[in-house]
C-alpha cells in the first residue's frame, strides 16, 4: 500500500511517543470505536474499578486469562478475562492508529500542528538538491499557495516551477510597463 506523507509522518510520530502518550490517543481511539479494547494501568484502580467486591470475578479473569502481575498494562481479551503486558506498541496497530487521527482531524487535539513545518523544510532541502532553489524563493511559494503534501515532491516541484515562472512573467511585464 502506498501511503501519503502525512500517513508516513502521523504514524512516526506516534511511534516515537512515550507509552502514556501513546496510551492516550490509543484510548481515545478504543472509546470511539471498540470500548473493549481499551488499555488501562495494571494497578489497584483498575482492580476496584471493574471488579470492586466481585474477587470471585477478578480471580477468574485472571486465572483464565494470561496475568502477570509485574506487567505494567492490562486489557480485557475477548472472554472477559484479563491479559497483560509491558509494551503497548505491540497491542496498537500505529497504521489504522494513524488513518483514525487522520480521517476524524485530531491533529491538533494531538499536538501534530508542525507537520506542515516539518514537510516545508524536507520539501525545501529536496528543491535545493534537485534545483539549487533558494529558501526564501520556496517559503515565499508556501506563503503564497496551499499545498497539498502527496507522496511525490517532484510534483510539488512542477507547482513551484510554475508559480515561479509566473512571479518572473510578472515581474517583466511591471518592468515594461515603466
Amino acid at each position: 500500500m502506498n501511503k501519503s506523507i502525512q500517513q508516513a509522518w502521523v504514524e512516526n510520530f506516534l511511534t516515537e511517543l512515550s507509552d502514556d502518550d501513546l496510551l492516550r490517543i490509543y484510548n481515545d481511539w478504543a472509546s470511539n470505536n471498540d470500548p473493549d479494547d481499551e488499555i488501562f494501568s495494571n494497578d489497584e484502580d483498575f482492580f476496584e474499578t471493574y471488579f470492586s467486591g466481585k474477587i470471585m470475578d477478578a480471580m477468574r479473569a485472571v486465572s483464565f486469562g494470561e496475568y502477570n502481575f509485574n506487567d505494567d498494562y492490562v486489557k480485557f481479551n475477548g472472554y472477559a478475562n484479563l491479559e497483560t503486558f509491558n509494551t503497548i506498541s505491540d497491542h496498537v496497530d500505529i497504521s489504522d492508529l494513524a488513518g483514525w487521527i487522520l480521517d476524524n482531524d485530531k491533529m491538533s487535539e494531538y499536538d501534530m500542528d508542525y507537520f506542515e513545518e516539518d514537510m516545508q523544510k524536507e520539501f525545501i532541502s529536496y528543491a535545493e538538491e534537485q534545483e539549487e532553489w533558494e529558501e526564501v524563493v520556496v517559503e515565499d511559494f508556501f506563503q503564497e499557495n496551499s499545498v497539498t503534501w502527496t507522496d511525490d515532491f517532484d510534483d510539488i516541484l512542477k507547482e513551484l516551477k510554475e508559480w515561479y515562472d509566473n512571479k518572473k512573467a510578472e515581474a517583466a511585464e511591471k518592468e515594461e510597463g515603466n
